[in-house]
């Protein structure tokens, strides 16, 4: 069963993120914070790995919020990293929550 904590920066980044946000997770498994994000009723997230996005998979996709894991930063090697500042295009609001272009760094 996965420990669902429920305290963290990650649990934070769920919580306040906008109706519909895709968040993007830092591992390709997603059990995790979609396990998360259903213990904190927020079915509305579309939630993706950094390698989805580094395959372009959010090209074209209208997102109200685009939300960065804390740890995707630590974890995205360069290419994961321009796919996201790409995607950022994307997103209605990229600059929410925190004065960045992600919510809740």
């Amino acid at each position: 069963m996965v420990d669902l904590r429920g305290t963290g920066r990650t649990t934070r980044q769920l919580e306040t993120a906008p109706q519909g946000a895709v968040f993007v997770w830092h591992h390709w498994s997603l059990h995790y914070p979609q396990a998360l994000a259903a213990k904190l009723g927020r079915p509305d997230i579309k939630i993706v790995s950094l390698e989805y996005v580094e395959r372009g998979m959010l090209a074209g996709l209208t997102m109200p919020a685009l939300v960065v894991d804390h740890f995707a930063w630590q974890t995205a090697n360069t290419n994961q990293l321009h796919a996201l500042r790409h995607a950022e295009v994307y997103a209605e609001f990229p600059r929410n929550l925190s004065g960045g272009w992600v919510a809740v760094p």
